[in-house]
């Protein structure tokens, strides 16, 4: 199932091969997650054609290739060697045009103000040090800029789900700290962005079960309205002062 241009050493856990991680997108549970999550994400972002964005941990090129579509200049960096290629090449079969590098985001390589977007999927949650990630975002962002973030909520379901299995199997959110809507918010502010505003989603149970996906926006409508929070994955955004 890997694409060429992706070479990984037999001792590789799955988790970290990017063909693993990418057919989670293939199952029904996956695949609606990722629409809602890319629509929610896409909605805050608003990328506009010829804007110049960035996507810091960008794994597979998930939400790059959504980005690239929707007209932006994209460039997306992962520290992860085997990921930038797996995502490089998929975007080439795919038609997209993007950039992708190897690269830490606590340590832009970039210049100040070189971007009208930064953008984050699940990428806090496995950095050593979040408040560099953000202040480098910061940094690398024209004033005026935009800051897109999407987190798996400390507060929901799915995280006790995903620490449960993390700890009778070997796991990458076996190393993942989550955060509340709250966290977050304060870790974007503390780094200078006003005008922050969030919003969870996910509120259906993380199993992948027909019936219920099939019902989603069931869940979707009550758990927007009786607990607003609690949805399992957060998308925020916030801007960097003129």
């Amino acid at each position: 199932h890997r694409l060429p241009g992706c070479h990984l050493d037999m001792n590789t856990p799955d988790y970290e091969n990017p063909a693993v991680y990418d057919a989670w997108y293939a199952t029904p549970l996956g695949r609606l997650c990722g629409e809602l999550e890319r629509a929610a994400l896409l909605n805050l972002a608003a990328p506009q054609p010829g804007e110049q964005a960035l996507e810091i941990g960008s794994g597979t090129g998930f939400f790059t290739r959504a980005l690239a579509a929707s007209g932006a200049a994209v460039t997306a960096i992962d520290n992860s060697a085997e990921m930038i290629a797996y995502a490089e090449e998929k975007a080439r079969r795919e038609g997209i045009t993007a950039g992708f590098l190897t690269g830490d985001g606590a340590a832009l390589s970039f210049p100040d103000a070189s971007f009208d977007l930064v953008c984050g999927v699940t990428v806090l949650c496995f950095a050593a040090q979040p408040e560099r990630v953000i202040a480098e975002a910061f940094r690398v962002l024209k004033p005026s800029g935009r800051l897109v973030i999407g987190e798996l909520n400390r507060r929901s379901p799915w995280a006790a789900v995903r620490r449960a299995k993390a700890r009778l199997k070997e796991s990458h959110y076996r190393y993942a700290r989550f955060f509340s809507p709250g966290e977050l918010e304060s870790l974007v502010v503390a780094a200078g962005f006003s005008g922050v505003a969030y919003r969870t989603l996910l509120y259906f149970p993380p199993v992948n079960s027909s019936l219920l996906l099939r019902r989603y926006r069931l869940f979707e409508s009550a758990g927007a309205r009786l607990a607003p929070c609690s949805g399992a994955f957060i998308a925020a955004l916030g801007h960097k002062p003129a």
